[in-house]
């Protein structure tokens, strides 16, 4: 293989999804700190745009807007052929990024493609561990977040200072989110702790849950964010609660990164599979643990207590008192 030379503008691949995005930054963190003189572009798409772009580490990012098309692709690869980039680090792995890779026509292209090893010169299955970066001691927080957004996301909360505790309660497959139901009896037994729990996610049926928790929970302290926090507020979220909880998803991924002491609850995923480290995983009792079975009937996660999780996460505030 041939020698790699370090130096240069770089472009780094990893556009989606939320949590992978967010499991790169304490690795190009370190890459950026390694070599301080290497120019980092992070390709990524645009509803992340405002969370990476706000990263010391990246100098500059391209965004991808995936509404666009294949036009849209056009014009994204235009834009990569005209920046005459020096190193492309695929961490993607992806069709697209393998065609991004190759039309950037860098010298330096490091990767790992299941069909098409010729693309990248650079072929490592591990591109991270190939650059020196070891992933399970990377310092946290591994996430920057501007103090503005921490304002921005206090003013919504206008809490007294009690503890914050950040509810995750979607996913991108509804048999990876905890039900609705539990989530209630869980913020009902929180009622008596000094404490103020928050809700937050995207999208319409997330909403729906979240106004349903909101209007059955005995807990009139709890206050819903579902919908109204952009990714680098989600962020600011992260950094503000003493404690996060849900389902394997991306958020989760942030609270951890960030360094948010955090409960991950885990059916259909394992949560060492899905990259998670540093956190307290409370798994179902399946012998089919994380099987990625989106069509089970089985309600698996149904069966984390809520009780169980209440004691957890009162543990956990008790050692910060």
């Amino acid at each position: 293989m041939r020698e790699l030379n370090l130096a240069g503008r770089m472009l780094v691949i990893a556009y989606s999804s939320f949590g992978d995005v967010i499991s790169k930054f304490g690795a190009v963190r370190e890459l950026k700190r390694k070599n301080p003189h290497l120019y980092i572009t992070w390709l990524v798409c645009s509803p992340y745009r405002e969370l990476v772009a706000s990263q010391p580490f990246v100098d500059e990012i391209i965004v991808w807007d995936r509404s666009q098309g294949n036009i849209g692709f056009a014009k994204l690869l235009l834009e990569i052929r005209r920046c005459k980039f020096d190193i492309v680090l695929d961490l993607q792995r992806s069709d697209r990024a393998l065609v991004m890779t190759l039309f950037s026509r860098a010298s330096q292209r490091i990767g790992w493609h299941a069909w098409f090893p010729y693309v990248h010169n650079f072929f490592v299955q591990d591109a991270l561990a190939f650059l020196g970066i070891d992933t399970n001691v990377l310092e946290k927080p591994r996430i920057f977040v501007p103090e503005e957004a921490k304002k921005r996301v206090k003013l919504l909360l206008s809490s007294p200072d009690l503890p914050l505790i950040l509810c995750i309660i979607g996913a991108s497959k509804p048999e990876k989110c905890w039900p609705v139901a539990n989530w209630i009896e869980f913020l009902n037994l929180l009622t008596d702790l000094n404490v103020i729990p928050f809700l937050i996610g995207h999208g319409e049926l997330e909403e729906d849950w979240g106004q349903t928790i909101c209007s059955s929970t005995t807990n009139k302290r709890v206050k819903n964010l579902i919908g109204k926090l952009s990714f680098l507020e989600m962020g600011a979220a992260c950094s503000v609660a003493a404690v996060a909880l849900g389902g394997d998803t991306g958020p989760l991924h942030l609270a951890e990164a960030i360094g948010t002491s955090t409960i991950g609850l885990f059916g259909p995923t394992d949560p060492w599979d899905a990259g998670y480290k540093d956190i307290v995983f409370i798994t179902v009792n399946c012998p089919h643990l994380g099987c990625q079975n989106w069509d089970c009937t089985s309600p698996c996660m149904k069966t984390l207590n809520p009780l169980e999780i209440f004691d957890v996460a009162r543990e956990i505030i008790h050692k910060r008192a």
